[in-house]
Order: structure tokens, then sequence, then C-alpha cells
């Protein structure tokens, strides 16, 4: 016979309320970012910012830090109710899943500002957000439907492109198996490379449209 180890039970909601924390942070966390400059470039205040003194590095630390700390600390309410609501485990550690929290939020914020430098309404903001963070958050995030029984291309390949992946698993980890933050690594470590990356790319986009 099979026995599930972590979730003996077998109740969906495990599984599905632990990838749902991903879809969600996933789905709007970069909408509310990708308005952020569009607003600014529609109202023409960002031209105020073009003539400053103020580096394209700096800009974006500063545009995207307020968004950044204040929804990781939303989310981790909204993970400490879903625990509680839905009474789901939490055998793991609450500095694991504020650090995995934090880089996911990062990393939807970058997404999102890189849209805003690209769009030049917010309604085409949005739509753009949708397309590119939602939808594959949906299908590429593990949360709905197991990723591993997708072909080995999209579950080893394509899937590791986008962070929603990476943190199902260590929200997983985290809060079902027990994991520290040292057993999650290999999902951390993923999500530090690719936030780096696009803050990278939202610098240089910042500094082009400067010039």
């Amino acid at each position: 016979s099979v026995r599930s180890w972590y979730n003996q039970a077998l109740r969906e909601f495990t599984f599905k309320i632990t990838g749902a924390f991903s879809v969600t942070i996933m789905g709007f966390v970069p909408i509310l970012s990708a308005l952020a400059l569009v607003r600014e470039k529609e109202s023409g205040s960002i031209k105020q910012i073009f003539a400053s003194p103020v580096r394209p590095i700096e800009y974006v630390i500063g545009k995207m830090s307020p968004y950044v700390i204040f929804l990781t600390l939303d989310y981790l309410f909204v993970i400490i109710f879903g625990v509680w609501f839905f009474d789901l485990p939490w055998r793991g550690s609450l500095i694991a899943i504020f650090a995995a929290t934090f880089l996911m939020v990062l990393i939807c914020v970058l997404v999102g500002f890189f849209i805003s430098t690209i769009a030049k309404t917010q309604l085409s903001a949005m739509m753009l957000a949708i397309v590119f963070t939602l939808m594959p958050a949906l299908i590429y995030s593990d949360a709905i439907v197991p990723i591993h029984n997708s072909p080995e291309f999209f579950y080893h390949g394509y899937s590791n492109l986008f962070p929603a992946k990476f943190y199902t698993e260590a929200c997983r980890s985290i809060l079902v198996k027990g994991a520290d933050i040292i057993t999650v690594l290999e999902d951390i470590v993923p999500l530090i490379i690719q936030a780096s990356i696009i803050f990278a790319i939202c610098a240089w986009r910042m500094k082009k449209i400067r010039a």
C-alpha cells in the first residue's frame, strides 16, 4: 500500500491552499506595482525624477521598497490566516516562510516595475501583468495541478522561469514537512538569482528611459 508521509489524511486543502499563496502573490502584486510608474508617466511627474540627480538604481529601490515591505507583511498575515482558517499544519520555521515570502514579493514587484517601463497606459500595464504573471502562475506553479505529471521539459525546464514554482515548493516544505531555511535553500537560491536578474534589468530600463 502507498503511505502519505506528510498529508496522511489526504486533505485537498493542504495541497490547494499552500499553492494558492503563490498564485495570489504572483497574480496581484505585479499589477499593483506595474500601475505605479505608468501613473507617473501618464501624469508627467516622472520628468521631475529624470531632472534630478537620482540614479536609476536609487529610483528603483526607493520606488519599490514600500511595496515590498508592506506587501510582504500583508501576505504573511494572509498565510497565517489561511493556516488558521483552513486548519493547515505549520511545522516549519517562521523565518523560512518570511524569507521565501519576501523574495517572492520582491520578484513580483520588480516584474511589475519592468512591465511599467514598457507599457504606455495603465490598461496596457494591467493586461501585460495578467498575461505574464497570473496565467503562468496558474499553470506552472504546481498550485492546482501537480506539475511533475507534465512532460520533462515543462517540469525541469520552462517552469523554472517562474518563481511561483519555487515558492510553492518552499511553502509546502515549510508548512507541511517542517523544513527550516537551510532545507529550502534549493528553492530560496533560485528566487535570489531571479530577483537579482530582474532588478538589474529594471535599473537598465530606467537608465535607458532617462537617456
